[in-house]
């Protein structure tokens, strides 16, 4: 008994100065009996322990929420293997010590941490949460003043969501009434933390409606910021904004994930899947982010050695990306968060250098970023105590990249607006490059009317020797008459004819000038005035179409189920991967089938569902979708799921209108020669002739290509140059031939030189027109099939290889263009 009172004696609180109190009582003690100063001494070591546990949480009718991290005692089981019956062992239970912080941090660690805190019996439900989700496993035991088992639960992402008491994104448990003394015990790979929080019923269920509605609101806007800047990054082609969709769906990601809400809505049946995706989706976060700065930027001009680093970095979070799923959670996200510090520095120090210089983007980059970093660290000081957690710090980290992901686009604007600037510039150097090619016009008529000042003075010079002769013929009076009657009516036809000729000439000059320009403008104007009418078009639609899409957003998720928001997705997804379109004869079958099919499955409305579901061409899977149908707001899913597909069918209208303008610019580019410079090397000629078939294989999939190649010895020529050549007479050919039937090619050498000949077996080509197919737009193709631009650019091409085109052509049998090539070339 001795020995038991002294060691309970010495590892009691304050148990230092109560054994020097022994010291000095030490002659009392020889006088009484030694026993009962032990156990007189052993119940104040008793007494002072008792004072150093917490008081038991006080619960009244008025009770809301507490935060209680100071209110409970704590123990650290190294072993991680010690059971509740265990931990309720006196030795043990006299060995847990108050907790100092409101919210305890223990860091990476691999014991186990009990918390334990008494309740003054209350005689309402609680719910006791902790407020951190990357937890693994949380087991919480309470017992009545009895001490019996009152309930036992679980909750974690390495536990099943069904067994989880509470169905909340964090670890929450209920308290039954009349719990006395609970303890928590927790156990993860993550950081280990104990921001814990009580609340009673009404409170708990108002603090999960305003979680929800906030979640909802974040996570729903940051989906419409990655479809929309996702279909401006299919639209434009912008690398900057597709890093920059692929940032925001990695961050939209990440925060499911650490917040809980992916282990509760997306992979409840995943025990430990947000161990992998969290380093995962930060090295996702930094290969989007450092390839964006860099792009959006322009490092590798205005920076170049923060641009090396930028690929330091990603290299560093590209192998983290496979790190993530081979290593355990533990290093993974110890090995990514080494890099993060080079990351803030590459980020930041490239967008501080360019603030400097005064680039007005990169100022919007920096402050972004630092509002982020902001919101970060005040998540950051909140989890260890130093600002309470309320609604706005535990929110701060989305709040801050709300605001960033704004910021962001905005300074992306400013980026759309240089490339269209540069746009503009491009289409200034081909208005000046017309202004040259009319003086050099000018020039041309200039030297004609030279030479016809000459002509006039030689014949006024004649005119002058004729009066010579015709005095000296005076000799003779009938000589005389007889040779000024001549040589008057030949001054007069002389005078005549010079006037005519002046006049035609000059009209004639004029009037070729003008229609070659009207010509030229009329085309290009007909050829882009109709991709901008639809990228107007589309553009209205889709701005109509996004607007009432997003008023009924919301709507729509309260409506639907999990199932039903998965065929919803399905539905949607049909009108952006279909390019099927249908005539109106086809649309009225498929309507009348798919109405047909609703009826005998007794929907109503049936007409106006099937369509919609045409519309969307979803006909061929309508059985798949009568979840939605028997839906009771069907026509309204329907009428939101046509929005969205209007949406995504104005971006592949627009896509297309801009491609075709794109196409435009880059045929007069070819044929006023400035898109490229020839590269002359040698090349086997059947090589280049291979690629464009293999470019028209959409066009030729009804034609057969009958190749009759001759063996030849390379030719020095610029081969993508007589791609493009070989590829227009194919068109023509295939065009020709109403895309069936068969296409001859042959290709053979004589008298040093290469003879290519291309033979349709088509309509042919009339006579009246056989000596206009090489003018520029000249096409007998119906508007929007050509623009007349293919015949007079491989013109051009072959007469820069020092080669000429012919055609033979016969009405009904078909026509055989051939090009020849010398061996000996040189670009022109």
């Amino acid at each position: 008994m001795k020995s038991h009172c002294l060691l309970a004696f010495t590892s009691a609180p304050f148990g230092g100065q109560f054994f020097s109190y022994f010291i000095r009582f030490n002659t009392l003690a020889q006088r009484i009996n030694r026993n009962w100063l032990l156990l007189f001494l052993f119940l104040i070591v008793r007494v002072a322990t008792a004072q150093s546990i917490p008081a038991p949480i006080h619960i009244t009718d008025a009770f809301t929420e507490r935060n209680i991290g100071l209110d409970i005692a704590l123990y650290e089981d190294t072993s991680a293997a010690l059971s509740w019956a265990q931990i309720r062992s006196p030795d043990i239970d006299r060995a847990f010590t108050p907790s100092t912080k409101p919210n305890p941090s223990f860091g990476f660690t691999r014991s186990a941490y009990w918390a334990r805190f008494g309740l003054s019996a209350p005689l309402q439900q609680l719910y006791l949460t902790l407020a951190y989700s990357q937890t693994d496993a949380a087991e919480l035991w309470c017992t009545n003043q009895d001490g019996e088992l009152l309930l036992q639960q679980r909750a974690g992402d390495h536990v099943l969501l069904a067994e989880w008491p509470v169905r909340h994104r964090e670890p929450t448990f209920k308290i039954s009434p009349g719990a006395h003394t609970c303890w928590l015990r927790v156990q993860t790979s993550s950081s280990l933390q104990l921001p814990l929080t009580l609340t009673s019923h009404k409170a708990f269920v108002q603090m999960r409606t305003r979680d929800t509605t906030y979640q909802s609101m974040y996570f729903g806007a940051l989906l419409v910021m990655v479809v929309f800047n996702g279909l401006i990054a299919a639209t434009t082609r912008s690398w900057a904004y597709t890093f920059y969709t692929f940032f925001l769906g990695s961050y939209a990601l990440f925060q499911c994930s650490f917040g809980g809400v992916g282990y509760q809505m997306l992979w409840p049946d995943r025990i430990g899947l947000a161990d992998t995706l969290a380093p995962f989706l930060v090295a996702c976060l930094g290969v989007s982010s450092c390839a964006f700065a860099q792009i959006f930027l322009d490092l590798k001009n205005t920076f170049p050695r923060f641009y090396k680093l930028g690929l330091l970095v990603s290299g560093l979070f590209f192998v983290n990306l496979i790190m993530a799923w081979l290593l355990p959670y533990a290093f993974a996200i110890r090995a990514v968060m080494l890099v993060v510090p080079f990351w803030a520095v590459f980020l930041l120090g490239a967008g501080i250098y360019l603030s400097f210089k005064a680039v007005r983007a990169a100022q919007i980059y920096v402050a972004a970023w630092l509002i982020f970093i902001l919101g970060t660290l005040i998540i950051v000081v909140s989890r260890f105590g130093f600002l309470p957690i309320n609604a706005f710090t535990a929110n701060a980290s989305q709040i801050g990249s709300a605001i960033e992901f704004v910021m962001l686009s905005l300074a992306l604007s400013y980026y759309i607006k240089s490339l269209q600037q540069n746009l503009l510039s491009e289409e200034q150097k081909i208005s000046e490059q017309l202004r040259i090619s009319g003086q050099n016009l000018e020039a041309k008529v200039q030297e004609r009317s030279t030479a016809l000042k000459l002509a006039n003075h030689e014949v006024q010079q004649a005119y002058t020797q004729a009066e010579a002769s015709r005095q000296k013929a005076e000799i003779s009076k009938i000589q005389a008459e007889q040779a000024q009657q001549q040589a008057e009516l030949a001054l007069q036809q002389v005078s005549r004819s010079l006037q005519e000729l002046q006049a035609t000439q000059t009209q004639l000059v004029q009037t070729e000038k003008m229609a070659a320009l009207g010509l030229l403008v009329s085309n290009v104007a007909h050829e882009i005035n109709s991709p901008m009418g639809a990228i107007k078009s589309s553009n209205m639609t889709m701005a109509d179409s996004m607007r009432a899409t997003l008023q009924n957003f919301p709507k729509l998720m309260d409506t639907l189920g999990r199932n039903e928001r998965t065929l919803f997705l399905q539905l949607v997804a049909h009108s952006h991967t279909s390019k099927v379109s249908f005539t109106t004869r086809e649309e009225r079958s498929l309507t009348k089938q798919v109405t047909n099919f609703l009826d005998l499955a007794g929907l109503e409305g049936s007409v106006r569902k099937a369509r919609m579901l045409v519309a969307l061409r979803a006909h061929s899977q309508v059985p798949t979708y009568l979840p939605l149908l028997n839906n009771p707001d069907s026509d309204f899913i329907l009428s939101v799921a046509a929005g969205v597909g209007d949406v995504f069918n104005g971006s592949n209208n627009i896509h297309s209108a801009a491609a075709k303008v794109n196409r435009i610019v880059t045929s007069l580019k070819e044929l006023t020669g400035v898109e490229r410079t020839s590269s002359m090397f040698e090349n086997h000629i059947h090589q280049s002739i291979e690629k464009a078939i293999r470019t028209l294989e959409v066009q030729l999939q009804n034609m057969d290509v009958v190749r009759h190649y001759q063996d030849m010895s390379p030719l020095r020529c610029d081969p993508e140059l007589l791609q493009q050549v070989w590829q227009h007479l194919i068109l023509n050919a295939a065009h020709a031939s109403g895309h069936q039937g068969a296409i001859m090619i042959g290709l053979r050498t004589y008298n040093n030189h290469a003879e290519i000949r291309f033979t349709d077996f088509g309509l042919g080509i009339v006579p009246e027109i056989k000596d206009r197919i090489f003018e520029p737009f000249f096409t007998t193709r119906a508007s929007g099939e050509g623009g007349g631009m293919g015949l007079p650019i491989a013109k051009k091409i072959i007469e820069q290889h020092r080669g000429s085109i012919v055609v033979e052509t016969e009405v009904g049998v078909g026509s055989t263009f051939t090009v020849t090539l010398p061996y000996s070339t040189q670009a022109t």
